[in-house]
């Protein structure tokens, strides 16, 4: 239990346990762990517990916990290996993440990754509860994925590598975030069935590599424009591929405030197998390209919310 500040002046080693949680907690008000500019924090992680992400920074009190201005180095071996952070985590410098390890953010924290912010190496940052905010513009290149808690901030964020999302927030529930686009490959998986299968974007959104989003095969999997400040943006030449093997039209575009929608200035393809395949629209949607319709697919406007705007330029390809 940490409950005083600490500057590492010539840097440390965080070794954790093989066979269970080896945590730091940041416990009190008074309590942060500083890595000051040309040090580094190397993390060696031999964890083989089945959850696994065994360097933690955890967090009981209100405290500036970590903070990096340097270097946070991650290695070891493992079945998962990485660093799990519940606490307040403020980056500032670099941060070193070698192929197949990855940074996982649980519970009610805060996380901040400011414009300064390096990564090195192929691993994975993951949102995964808490809040990460993005306070300004932030280009990313590593595998990055949201399955929980908020992604935020008012800055824009370009993604250039992978992108996966399958659960929480993709903006601040305020409306007040910047722009993110994707530059890299995008899965759109929303995880669960019914109610819980929604994911919810608050925030305008660049496909300017495209997506496909994979409907669930059991129950209602939507993307549910959220606030004023929600849009899905297919530009001119890229593909948003619907892939429903569901029951009934479950890749849905569901809308709970007044905002842009879906644009489909490029190709909306939909494709998949089952016994009603196509995609059900709730939100505004606006069309300026093609629509792909195999035979055997529809799409089904639906609600009393929804504005469907074809325009001259649409097209459809299929039967």
């Amino acid at each position: 239990y940490l409950y005083r500040p600490w500057i590492l002046n010539s840097g440390a080693t965080f070794n954790s346990d093989s066979t269970s949680n080896s945590r730091v907690f940041f416990a009190g008000s008074n309590a942060s762990l500083t890595i000051p500019t040309g040090q580094t924090l190397a993390i060696n992680d031999v964890s083989t517990d089945s959850f696994g992400y065994l360097a933690d920074f955890d967090v009981s009190g209100t405290n500036a916990g970590l903070i990096n201005n340097g270097t946070i180095a991650i290695s070891g071996s493992g079945s998962n290996v990485g660093m799990a952070i519940y606490s307040t985590f403020t980056n500032n410098g670099n941060i070193t993440l070698p192929a197949s390890t990855r940074i996982r953010t649980l519970g009610g924290n805060n996380i901040t990754l400011n414009s300064t912010t390096t990564f090195t190496g192929s691993g994975t940052f993951e949102v995964n509860g808490g809040t990460t905010t993005i306070p300004n513009d932030l280009s990313l290149s590593i595998p990055f994925e949201l399955t929980g808690g908020t992604l935020g901030g008012a800055g824009n964020l370009t993604l250039t590598g992978p992108f996966t999302w399958t659960g929480g927030n993709l903006g601040n529930t305020n409306g007040l975030s910047g722009t993110l686009t994707t530059t890299g490959s995008v899965d759109i998986n929303p995880g669960g069935t019914g109610s819980s299968g929604s994911i919810y974007l608050y925030r305008p959104w660049i496909l300017n590599s495209g997506a496909t989003f994979n409907s669930d095969s059991t129950g209602n999997s939507r993307v549910t424009f959220a606030g004023t400040n929600a849009s899905l943006t297919i530009p001119a030449g890229q593909t948003l591929t619907v892939n429903d093997d569901s029951l009934s039209y479950f890749a849905d575009f569901d809308m709970s405030g007044t905002n842009s929608g879906l644009i489909n200035n490029g190709t909306l393809s939909v494709a998949g197998s089952g016994g009603y395949v196509g995609m059900a629209i709730y939100s505004t949607f606006t069309n300026n390209s093609n629509i792909t319709l195999p035979s055997g697919t529809k799409i089904i406007t639906l609600g009393g919310s929804n504005n469907v705007t074809l325009n001259s330029t649409t097209t459809f390809t299929g039967s």
